[in-house]
């Protein structure tokens, strides 16, 4: 009998989707095969060539790198840089007799590039480019003639603030802007608020964790207007829209590097908020021992970085440090024998010989895919920006226990809260037992301008706070220092804004975790059981590393209060 469908010239559509099924898979596998095929041909050439061979499509890439190439003269040079150490960089290329790309490798030769160049497919090369497509960013700088060296005093600086609406309303939006770099960088501010009012702006600025009144921008001047929209310029935001929050970022050049501007805006009832933060490598890359560890906690945290595995992680809330902290542990690991890649969001400070690579979430690249595709690389140590989930806690607590170092950050108000908040994110309590290695906890207090610095007799209430915190670590027998009736303090001057602080410093406390703890954790010991064993252990608070800094004279009992609380 024939079929009814042949015989009226319809179709069977089931089997027509079988088929096209069918036929998808196989045209897939044919593309996969002739892909393979040119990748073999490719690294055969490279080969031929003399030089390395690279499938640029598997590597993660700092998204910084991308700017050392106008996205426009990459993609007509069929080049990419992936890899940057100091002044040698790895470009991976196409065709490296290509005329387009003769020109961009002179021109990093002419930048003191030293090059080393990997041949790969112009597939591979175009997979990249789709992948990093968002992350492609000109560096538009602006150049700002900043003696620093010779910033004279703050308080001479902030003098002439009365008179900056009147300086700023006389230029010309771009110099405006230059001169408020100018002024961030004296002044080292890091966040700068531009905050409608009624009546126009009022500027606030960040200077060692406190926000306080730069100058105020009057409506009739319109140089306010003028410098949001500058700023929304500079850092590729559109400028018609002012209805929906926008992040972007721009830099600009002192004398010897290159500062990071992120930005973000946020509509308000009375216009756009805008918030300027200024990412200075010489203020955000910093040495260990400029953190301001006392020894005793700098012996606990160098020997958390002799392990060849485990977590390691840094904790405290938002403006704690936490960042900078783990990128001077990072540079302290750094070494030829070690691969260190990162996972961050965003990538803060470029930190020579480490890979680091930059979430999207947008494009669904988060921590915990990342994570696993990083694990891949065959790194020695890893750093995952922040633990946020129970899939990014459980991967990098697998990582920790199958041979990686693994670095992170976690928003907990000590060392020891670290642990059930792994716990209660739903990780396996004899899983994270045996991963855990150490976990720093830390807060920024304010130090004292050693310019203005004085003595003065100590108070009944600071005498009390001081000598219970005292007599507790002599308790657990600890050598306690010789007391004296005075304390420092910053009486103001001209170096510090007659604040009496200049600078910063980390208070922090480390917990080690031995076998005593990690038999505490398989038994799910609540917090107050773990921190009692702890100090049976060496391990000693915050509060009373802060004590100690105060008897030192390196801050006031009033600031350590306000920065670290008891």
């Amino acid at each position: 009998m024939a079929d009814p469908a042949a015989t009226t010239g319809q179709t069977n559509p089931s089997a027509n989707s079988a088929a096209g099924a069918q036929n998808s898979v196989i045209t897939s596998a044919i593309s996969d095969i002739n892909q393979e095929f040119k990748e073999r041909e490719v690294q055969q050439k490279a080969r031929e060539l003399g030089i390395s061979y690279i499938d640029i499509a598997l590597v993660p890439i700092n998204p910084d790198l991308l700017a050392l190439i106008p996205k426009e003269e990459a993609a007509r040079a069929e080049v990419m840089p992936f890899f940057r150490v100091g002044q040698k960089l790895r470009l991976a290329l196409v065709d490296p007799e290509k005329v387009e790309t003769k020109r961009v490798i002179l021109e990093l030769k002419n930048k003191n590039f030293v090059l080393n160049l990997n041949l790969c497919s112009r597939e591979s090369l175009k997979r990249a480019q789709s992948t990093y497509a968002n992350q492609y960013r000109e560096k538009k700088e602006v150049i700002a003639t900043v003696q620093q060296q010779n910033f004279g005093s703050i308080a001479a600086t902030i003098s002439t603030l009365e008179e900056m609406p009147k300086i700023l309303a006389q230029l010309k939006s771009d110099e405006a802007l230059n001169v408020l770099h100018e002024q961030a960088l004296k002044m080292q501010i890091s966040d700068l608020h531009f905050e409608p009012q009624e009546n126009g702006y009022r500027l606030r600025a960040r200077i060692d964790g406190i926000l306080s009144e730069f100058f105020k921008l009057p409506k009739e001047s319109q140089i306010s207007t003028a410098l949001v929209r500058q700023i929304k310029y500079n850092a590729h935001l559109k400028l018609n829209v002012t209805n929906v929050p926008q992040d972007g970022q721009y830099f600009f050049r002192t004398q010897d590097r290159l500062i990071d501007v992120r930005v973000s805006t946020l509509p308000t009832r009375r216009g756009e908020s805008v918030v300027l933060r200024f990412l200075d490598p010489k203020r955000g890359i910093v040495d260990m021992a400029e953190l301001g560890f006392s020894p005793f906690i700098k012996s606990k945290v160098e020997k958390a970085l002799k392990s060849n595995n485990g977590l390691l992680l840094v904790t405290g809330p938002t403006g704690s440090g936490k960042t900078t902290t783990l990128y001077s542990l990072l540079m302290r690991l750094n070494s030829p024998e070690k691969k260190i890649i990162t996972l961050e969001d965003p990538v803060e400070y470029h930190l020579a010989g480490i890979m680091q690579s930059q979430i999207e979430e947008g494009a669904g690249y988060g921590f915990a895919n990342g994570l696993r595709s990083v694990l891949r690389q065959d790194p020695d140590i890893v750093m995952v920006g922040e633990i946020r989930d129970l899939e990014t806690a459980e991967t990098s607590v697998q990582a920790a226990l199958t041979g990686h170092l693994v670095l992170s950050t976690l928003h907990t108000n000590s060392a020891v809260d670290a642990i059930p908040r792994f716990l209660n994110m739903g990780v396996k309590n004899y899983i994270l037992a045996p991963a855990v290695r150490a976990i720093i906890a830390q807060r920024l207090v304010r130090k004292i301008c050693p310019d203005c610095k004085k003595e003065r007799e100590m108070t009944p209430p600071e005498k009390q706070e001081i000598f219970e915190a005292l007599r507790a670590m002599q308790s657990r027998g600890e050598e306690i220092p010789e007391i004296t009736p005075q304390l420092s303090e910053g009486t103001g001057c001209e170096k510090c804004g007659k604040t009496g602080f200049r600078g910063e410093m980390a208070i922090a406390e480390v917990l080690i975790v031995d076998a005593i703890l990690q038999n505490a954790i398989f038994e799910n010991a609540p917090p107050q059981e773990l921190k009692k064993i702890a100090l049976k252990n060496d391990f000693r608070s915050m509060w009373e590393e802060g004590i100690l800094a105060v008897l030192e004279g390196k801050t006031t009992l009033a600031e350590l209060m306000r920065g670290v609380g008891k």
